[in-house]
């Protein structure tokens, strides 16, 4: 409920060197899907008990189709999102808002067969093909092209994603999904259990792409997928740590300005002697 939190998730999520490794591998679709992304989640959350209002069953089913058709990647991590967010509302919320459930139901499948009219459908065919192969191995073609990694592999700090985000990030993390937790176990509200169960299908999201990249070869750009989630809940544990007093705000002083060094001079590096 703190709006420090918000502004400090916001820092974050600019300054976090992942950030910049985007821009400098020009990964610009991804990017632009990312933004639609956020639009839906939030707007998602906002507007789910508005439902089924024509207004907000109207502008959640827009913003569904225009995440969908923003980016093949983008449509692999919303559907998991998505299907993990209603099956959490279903078993922790029970069915006292069915309405509202079987409204946001209706709309994502609704946006799901117009996006696959209108733009997936006319490949869906060649990906399910590629998807075969890679599971069954059967060329080695496919065997070549595609990474063989481990989970724990992909796991392991040494890899590019993740170091992208520092540990501490990480750590914080952590600590604020915990915080939300206990927050709304204490003082449970609709929006605090609407945002706790959309955060916790991000990350549930997050652990089954990985399953999927490490199993199928399939990168869906996961660590930029989750970098928002990880983003607010590191904020709301900031935000804590601000509140406590003058050494409070004095580390969550320099929490900050750590982290926007190491993000410019992550940017600094890419520019100069790396990708450009």
């Amino acid at each position: 409920d703190d709006g420090r939190a918000g502004l400090f998730a916001a820092w974050i999520y600019t300054f976090v060197p992942l950030t910049f490794i985007a821009l400098s591998w020009g990964i610009y679709a991804n990017i632009y899907g990312q933004f639609w992304t956020l639009l839906l989640v939030v707007t998602s959350v906002e507007l789910f008990d508005r439902l089924p209002r024509a207004r907000a069953f109207v502008v959640i089913t827009l913003l569904l189709i225009l995440t969908l058709l923003s980016h093949t990647s983008v449509f692999v991590s919303i559907v998991p999102l998505f299907a993990v967010w209603l099956g959490l509302l279903l078993v922790l919320g029970g069915m006292w808002r069915a309405h509202n459930w079987w409204a946001f139901v209706v709309s994502t499948l609704l946006a799901g067969v117009i996006s696959y009219a209108v733009y997936y459908s006319h490949f869906v065919g060649l990906v399910a093909q590629g998807t075969t192969e890679i599971v069954s191995g059967s060329t080695d073609t496919t065997r070549g092209a595609v990474e063989s990694l481990s989970l724990l592999q992909l796991l392991q700090p040494a890899r590019t994603e993740f170091t992208a985000v520092p540990l501490y990030i990480y750590g914080f993390a952590l600590a604020g999904f915990a915080l939300l937790i206990y927050l709304t176990r204490r003082a449970s509200t609709r929006g605090r259990f609407l945002l706790l169960t959309m955060l916790g299908a991000w990350f549930v999201a997050f652990a089954l792409l990985i399953f999927a990249r490490a199993e199928l070869g399939f990168s869906s750009r996961y660590v930029n997928f989750v970098m928002p989630a990880v983003a607010l809940c590191a904020g709301a544990a900031w935000s804590w740590l601000d509140a406590r007093g003058l050494v409070g705000r004095a580390a969550t002083f320099g929490l900050a300005l750590l982290l926007s060094a190491q993000g410019l001079y992550h940017w600094f590096i890419l520019v100069m002697f790396k990708y450009h």
